[in-house]
């Protein structure tokens, strides 16, 4: 028993070693604590290194929200790149680095030394080793303070490392982050590989790799496979089904947002060259439709924006693209003292596009059902169910030419028993569902909602699947389980979620700013363009999808 203790005892800290990975850098990345250029998350310039799971050098830590740490790395022609995203329960910037919070990169140098600097929550950096000496490169830092901690980004000088290293070498390298909360002593020291951040025996390696390239997916098939129809003016319904004049109009429809502008930053910062492009990806699926979201906040009573949801609506056209505007995205508010607002901002929108061939149908609210299905809910079903109509007849009586119809979450749809009207909700022409629940339930789903239907046009408005959670493989697999249930129930539509990836930070509503979520990673498309194996399939989602070109708007 002494032997085997004095064994593990002389055990060497090398058997704690790590391997990281990092990719090459874009030609610039600013230092700026906006981690932007980084894409942070499953499609990150570099793979996270989690010093959540690390070892605990000194004092303690509670649980992640008192400490954690994700760290980035990337390397340039001339530059090594950090960044990192810190959770931190109480942040403490210090002008001298090392009394306070820190993020800290050690890198040997030749065997014998090595770089060791840290850098605090404001940006401010410190090397302490080799000791800095006039002349040296200068190493940049960037802070900043949020929330629930603080992200640090730098950019050290290859000169610091005695070396230039390359793409397939290895750095033997360190990571550290220190907490000093207050009251607490000694300050909490995480360490990423071995028992003591600074002994050289003990550093990971980094390995410099390019990042390996998307699969190569085969758009080659995404025709349209129905007949041209010329749309002269809004669609009708007609016995269940979606009709331009005498002829039968299925849609494919793309839930539309840009890569790195989502919700409410697509409308603010709107970029119709950028959109342009975007809508040629849509158009290369083989769509017909998008669905897009005017939020209620920033277009109640504002023509700019209505001119931009405008010149949104003829970019779409020239590519043969109907649009169905959502008109409250994001706010559930169902109070009777709000309905004069809202019915007010209903007739604005409505007059504005009043027999607009482009328009396919007016959707009233983004998953209205929200207001009662989810668990926080605040409303009950009778009193969303009251807005919900309403409100289509406020739309009716503005814009008496388009159809109306209200996207649902689709609850009733995905339980048992007696369909209430107040659930099903169906006010408008067309019934519009979505699908997120177990995609074994979808045949049961729609044969339900096309109860509800009630004879008219039923519409898969949104399904999805998050990369987050499936890989290309499966995600592919659920898309056909879906188109198929869709094709066997006749709907009159299908609609993806969405067409983009959104990089980590981009999404508004997302605290912290840099919290990876499943809502990044639904897109048909990954955030550089290239296609999933989904996009594919949904490419093909129900047959005799005519391809349609749009009347100009009468002058």
């Amino acid at each position: 028993m002494l032997l085997l203790v004095a064994l593990i005892l002389a055990a060497p800290s090398n058997a704690y070693r790590r391997v990281a990975v990092a990719h090459p850098a874009p030609k610039t990345i600013a230092i700026d604590a906006d981690l932007g250029e980084w894409n942070v998350g499953m499609y990150a310039l570099s793979p996270a290194i989690n010093l959540g799971g690390g070892f605990i050098e000194e004092g303690a830590i509670t649980n992640d929200a008192d400490h954690q740490a994700e760290i980035f790395v990337a390397f340039g022609e001339n530059d090594l790149y950090l960044a990192a995203l810190v959770a931190d329960d109480h942040v403490i910037a210090e002008s001298e680095v090392w009394k306070g919070d820190m993020v800290e990169l050690l890198v040997e140098r030749d065997g014998a030394s090595y770089l060791h600097m840290g850098v605090g929550p404001k940006g401010n950096v410190e090397q302490f080793a080799p000791v800095a000496k006039k002349g040296d490169a200068t190493i940049v830092a960037a802070g900043q303070i949020e929330a629930r901690g603080y992200v640090v980004e730098a950019r050290v000088p290859y000169s610091l490392l005695g070396a230039r290293p390359r793409a397939g070498s290895t750095l033997r390298v360190n990571f550290a982050s220190r907490d000093a909360d207050p009251g607490e002593s000694p300050p909490a020291h995480r360490v990423w590989s071995g028992y003591r951040h600074n002994r050289v025996v003990s550093f990971g390696e980094l390995a410099l790799q390019k990042a390996p390239p998307p699969p190569q997916v085969d758009l080659g098939r995404c025709a349209v496979s129905g007949p041209e129809i010329t749309i002269k003016g809004p669609l009708a319904a007609n016995a269940g089904r979606l009709v331009a004049g005498d002829k039968e109009v299925l849609l494919r429809i793309i839930n539309f947002q840009s890569a790195q502008k989502s919700w409410g930053r697509f409308w603010t910062d709107f970029d119709l060259r950028q959109i342009e492009r975007d809508l040629d990806l849509a158009r290369a699926l083989a769509a017909n439709a998008i669905r897009v979201f005017p939020p209620y906040a920033i277009f109640a009573g504002k023509p700019a924006m209505i001119a931009r949801l405008r010149q949104l609506i003829d970019a779409a056209k020239k590519r043969g693209l109907l649009v169905i505007p959502s008109l409250f995205p994001d706010r559930k508010e169902f109070q009777k003292e709000r309905y004069a607002a809202m019915e007010a901002h209903v007739a604005e929108m409505g007059q504005a596009f009043a027999g607009e061939s482009a328009i396919a149908m007016w959707d009233l609210m983004n998953e209205a059902d929200h207001g009662f299905g989810l668990p926080d809910a605040t409303f009950t079903a009778a009193e969303v169910f009251a807005w919900s109509r309403h409100m289509a007849a406020a739309m009716k009586k503005a814009d008496p030419s388009h159809l109306v119809t209200l996207g649902l979450a689709g609850y009733f749809a995905n339980r048992d028993g007696a369909i209430l009207p107040e659930e099903a909700m169906l006010v408008g022409d067309v019934l519009s569902i979505h699908w997120y629940f177990p995609p074994e339930r979808i045949e049961h789903g729609l044969a339900r909602a096309r109860e509800a239907a009630a004879g008219t046009p039923l519409v898969l408005q949104e399904f999805g699947v998050t990369s987050m959670y499936e890989d290309d493989a499966s995600a592919d697999a659920i898309y056909a389980k879906l188109c198929s249930a869709a094709e066997k129930a006749k709907v009159s539509g299908v609609g993806a979620w969405e067409l983009f990836d959104h990089p980590v930070g981009t999404i508004e509503y997302v605290t912290p700013r840099w919290t990876e979520t499943t809502e990044s990673h639904y897109g048909l498309f990954r955030v550089d363009g290239s296609p999933k194996r989904q996009a594919a399939t949904f490419c093909r989602c129900l047959r005799e999808v005519p391809r349609v070109v749009i009347a100009p708007r009468a002058p």
